[in-house]
């Protein structure tokens, strides 16, 4: 049970500190995006049509910048397994012994660049999972602005009737 614990505090451990990296990076380039959808949801009800599209279009614009953070967070990513593969066959090919221990010091030696794939994976997979939840709230916003607008039409002819 106490090799079990120090295993879960060291995952406890290094998850902190990637996570850190991985929020903090994150941050950088989602705060515009995180600083609309609060105001957005800091006066949900008392948007009048001419606020929703003026949200739409910004997410929109963000979106698109944001998409782009995306693809290079995912490029970062590659590039770490790159050069992740690479020094594992350095490490594995400069050890000695068997295949099993070679394989095992190889392991060792490469876990920092095992975790820097594993930060960029989050950062491109973050990154993602925000552009979907953009285009769902600006999906929900169209159809806020679709209601409004029927709602608006037809009072507008029950009083002319």
């Amino acid at each position: 049970m106490d090799s079990l614990r120090e295993a879960l505090s060291a995952v406890g451990v290094t998850y902190g500190e990637v996570k850190n990296f991985v929020d903090e990076t994150s941050a950088v380039y989602l705060k515009e995006v995180d600083d609309v959808i609060q105001r957005l949801e800091e006066n949900l009800f008392e948007l009048s049509n001419e606020d929703v599209r003026s949200a739409i279009v910004e997410l929109s614009l963000k979106s698109y910048r944001l998409s782009d953070i995306k693809e290079k967070a995912a490029l970062k990513a590659e590039c770490a397994e790159t050069i992740r593969k690479s020094s594992y066959a350095n490490a594995f090919n400069s050890s000695t012994g068997s295949v099993a221990v070679r394989e095992n010091e190889a392991s060792n030696n490469t876990i920092n660049e095992v975790l820097a794939e594993k930060v960029y994976d989050a950062i491109a997979s973050t990154m993602k999972t925000k552009l979907d939840e953009i285009h769902r709230v600006v999906d929900a916003l169209k159809s806020v602005l679709v209601s409004r607008l029927s709602e608006e039409k037809l009072a507008q002819n029950q009083v002319a009737q």
